[in-house]
């Protein structure tokens, strides 16, 4: 719930500059963070909030990740 809270947030902070991530399936957004956890175990959660909010249409994230 706390990532989607974060991409919520997000969505707030870029709505007038139309930069909004589209999470429009959970159990996708839910299969990216368990594959972006497990191909980044030493990451914090706010990174993979920064991914996923990029991963779903969001600004970039200023940090590097992969899938």
């Amino acid at each position: 719930m706390w990532l989607f809270g974060f991409v919520s947030g997000s969505n707030v902070r870029t709505a007038p500059n139309n930069l909004q991530a589209d999470i429009y399936d959970n159990d996708k957004a839910l299969a990216f963070a368990d594959s972006y956890c497990k191909s980044n175990p030493d990451h914090h959660m706010s990174q993979l909030a920064l991914a996923m909010v990029e991963k779903f249409g969001g600004p970039k994230a200023k940090h590097e990740w992969s899938e």
